[in-house]
């Protein structure tokens, strides 16, 4: 099972510049941030997730 009561479908993401600028943003406008900021080493890649105005859980992702 994965976190926050998620199956093992599939999350739509969105690709950011900067992770933690598109992360306040997010907030502000009111999504709930899910966890911290995840960062793959070996991929240069960070990801965290959040729930939108819709209820659904969402991802973005930053290639560094």
């Amino acid at each position: 099972m994965c976190p926050w009561g998620l199956n093992d479908g599939v999350v739509f993401g969105f690709r950011v510049d900067d992770i933690e600028a598109a992360s306040a943003e997010l907030e502000a406008s009111g999504c709930e941030l899910l966890g911290d900021v995840n960062f793959v080493e070996p991929l240069n890649y960070s990801w965290r997730h959040f729930r939108g105005p819709d209820g659904r859980t969402y991802g973005i992702k930053q290639q560094h």
